[in-house]
């Protein structure tokens, strides 16, 4: 009787692994969102907002710079809505923002949003699209790591390495935030072996 109840209450191992992964995923690209805000966040306090303290009333995400920076608002929006569910009008912002963005910086940013949307959905092949449109532009530390989350949410082990090992190389030696990355990475790719 005993091992009938054991039975009936256990969960596979693969089953763990299954969850933890799809836990994980999630965990990054929520993660890979609040980079991205942090990133237009640094892009837009650089000087370039309309008046001399860099604030513009006309911004409605509250951070600094982003209303004289269509493109970077459009991105900041698209997390707004796909926070509220509404993917598909977070989509269309951001293509919308694509028509008109002429800054190679800006289209990786809305390339990556659009990666992140899409992951949000579990839309994992439109994410790897989103993100290889993104690397066509620069391939990025950013854009590598997007690549490789992905392929993992794929299945694609050594894609997802090979990827990994591209972050790596990409990172710049002069930042203080790479050594933490690159062994962030290099976990990474211990879990995928």
């Amino acid at each position: 009787m005993a091992k009938e109840h054991k039975r009936k209450h256990a969960v596979s191992h693969r089953t763990v692994i299954s969850i933890a992964i799809v836990v994980g995923v999630a965990v990054v690209a929520l993660g890979a969102g609040i980079f991205a805000s942090w990133r237009l966040q640094q892009a837009g306090s650089d000087g370039s907002g309309s008046n001399s303290t860099g604030a513009n009333s006309d911004d409605e995400s509250g951070l600094i710079g982003f209303g004289s920076n269509p493109p970077l608002k459009a991105v900041i929006d698209a997390q707004k809505q796909s926070s509220q569910g509404s993917y598909d009008q977070a989509q269309t912002t951001l293509d919308n923002a694509l028509k008109t963005s002429t800054s190679s910086d800006d289209k990786i940013d809305i390339y990556l949003e659009k990666g992140v949307t899409f992951e949000n959905e579990q839309k994992y092949q439109d994410a790897l699209d989103a993100y290889n449109q993104a690397k066509a532009i620069k391939a990025t530390t950013a854009v590598w790591e997007a690549i490789a989350r992905v392929q993992t949410a794929l299945g694609n082990k050594q894609a997802a390495i090979d990827a990994y090992n591209q972050a790596i190389n990409s990172l710049d030696p002069n930042n203080q935030r790479s050594q933490s990355q690159k062994a962030t990475y290099q976990q990474s790719i211990k879990g995928l072996q």
